[in-house]
């Protein structure tokens, strides 16, 4: 069954900045999977030019990197107002940029983080040997999401 709902995920990061390039890796990823109602989008940094592409969605994903030294890929709903500076490794906070669309565009999209471990963040292309293994991981915990809420047969 078809869910109505619109889902975008998102994933955030630079290719050229090493492990930083983990959301767009996924989202390169997931582009092979039969998602119904779903935009991938990637772009370098989560900033608040996205906001009127976001209140368009009823659930959003953000994929980003996480550089706390957490070793497994956390995946949770985040609230607005909620800062998890851990989830993101770019300037604009997911928790701010969800209260400016609740609060400025008075939209209400369940917003999801998947924050990967990421370990190398110097000036290279590619992914670290770690960081790809995490990078699997967090695309077995979205496939998961997916089938349960009826995006992914």
């Amino acid at each position: 069954m078809a869910t109505g709902k619109k889902l975008c995920v998102l994933g955030i990061g630079n290719s050229l900045r090493g492990d930083d390039g983990i959301g767009p890796y996924i989202i390169n990823r997931l582009s092979g999977m039969q998602i119904r109602n779903a935009e991938l989008l990637t772009s370098p940094s989560l900033q608040t030019e996205w906001m009127e592409t976001l209140a368009g969605f009823d659930e959003i994903i953000l994929v980003d990197a996480q550089m706390t030294g957490e070793k497994s890929v956390r995946f949770q709903l985040l609230q607005p107002g909620e800062y998890l500076a851990e989830a993101g490794s770019h300037y604009l906070a997911p928790g701010i940029l969800l209260s400016l669309l609740t609060g400025i565009l008075h939209t209400s999209p369940r917003f999801h983080i998947c924050a990967v471990p990421g370990y190398d963040f110097g000036f290279q292309e590619g992914l670290s040997q770690a960081a790809l293994e995490a990078s699997e991981q967090a695309i077995a915990i979205l496939q998961r999401w997916l089938y349960e809420h009826n995006y992914l047969e």
